[in-house]
């Protein structure tokens, strides 16, 4: 098979640090927060106020948080992302498909840049983009799409793109997403009750027509429409806003989970489904930040909380169900 008719694919996310230190973090944190979609403020002024005042604090801190969830073969969401890739590229061999799959990341380790430079020594010239975010945002598949065309244009190199956006759409996310709620133990004729949480964005970017709140919805439903649920067994939250100088999409998680408390559920399941893979918003903030505010809202409440009263669904990962959506999703790309 000649390489040019090879499909490249390219699967991009966020990124990670390279380590959980200070000085790691604050390497990836200064290239996100400079990036003009993460904080559309003025170049000059937000440099001085990111290395003044932010990088300095919040390197420590979040530092502490990434080794609160960092493992022995390094970042959780890194080494999920290159199993994901592994497989990807085992399904295609088996298949006889021509694609070639690799990481790329828009921050930190695994360069979207590198990638793409692998793809054109190999002769690529055709790229699918898939950025691992199922509901679209502003300052999600568009960083990675600026990333993407800054890369290409340094390499003065003119491969055709497609890139996918939104691919919630595709009916195997919906059931798969669906099946891991299952897979956790949830029963929809029970008492169980659903909470989606999905990182917020700025109310800004939606009156600028992003359409990132829509397609949450509309998630939220085709999943438990996939359940046989009703609205009266789940409920929608936001949860990770950056900052408090803009306003940010709600309601947010922990409120929506006091909501939650009067009416006590048998169990509370929480679902990240804009999460293709967890992360630090997920391992760390479901289990240090959301979690308790829930547990202590029905101690207060009198209503008795165990081990069982709280269930955080995983994301798919690296799991077989993600593969498989994953490779229907560029197999109807192509198509």
């Amino acid at each position: 098979m000649e390489p040019s008719d090879r499909i490249g694919i390219l699967i991009a996310n966020t990124g990670t640090p390279t380590a959980p230190t200070p000085e790691a973090v604050r390497s990836y944190l200064e290239g996100f927060l400079m990036h003009k979609r993460i904080v559309p403020m003025n170049r000059i002024l937000w440099w001085g106020i990111l290395h003044a005042f932010i990088l300095p604090k919040r390197s420590d801190t979040t530092a502490t948080k990434y080794r609160k969830i960092w493992t022995e073969e390094g970042s959780p969401m890194i080494v999920w992302h290159e199993r994901l890739v592994e497989k990807l590229n085992a399904a295609f061999r088996e298949t006889g498909e021509a694609y070639s799959v690799k990481l790329g990341m828009s921050f930190g380790s695994y360069p979207i840049a590198d990638a793409l430079r692998q793809f054109k020594e190999e002769g690529i010239n055709r790229l699918i983009v898939l950025a691992l975010y199922p509901q679209a945002a502003y300052s999600t598949v568009k960083v990675v799409e600026d990333e993407v065309r800054a890369a290409i244009k340094e390499m003065s190199w003119r491969p055709h793109v497609r890139y996918v956006n939104d691919y919630c759409t595709n009916p195997v996310y919906a059931k798969s997403i669906a099946a891991s709620i299952l897979n956790a133990g949830f029963e929809p004729n029970s008492a169980d009750k659903i909470v989606f949480s999905f990182h917020s964005i700025p109310l800004a970017d939606i009156h600028n027509g992003d359409t990132y709140e829509l397609t949450s919805q509309s998630s939220c439903l085709a999943i438990a429409d996939a359940l046989g649920i009703d609205k009266r067994q789940w409920s929608i939250g936001y949860h990770s806003r950056f900052e408090d100088r803009r306003k940010w999409l709600g309601p947010f998680t922990p409120q929506v989970l006091e909501r939650e408390v009067p009416m006590p559920a048998h169990r509370v399941f929480l679902v990240c489904p804009n999460f293709s893979v967890d992360c630090l918003e997920t391992l760390y903030d479901v289990e240090y930040k959301i979690k308790p505010v829930y547990i202590k809202q029905l101690i207060q409440n009198n209503v008795g909380a165990d081990a069982d009263s709280f269930i955080y669904v995983p994301c798919l990962n690296d799991s077989d169900a993600h593969v498989n959506l994953i490779v229907d999703v560029i197999r109807h790309t192509v198509q």
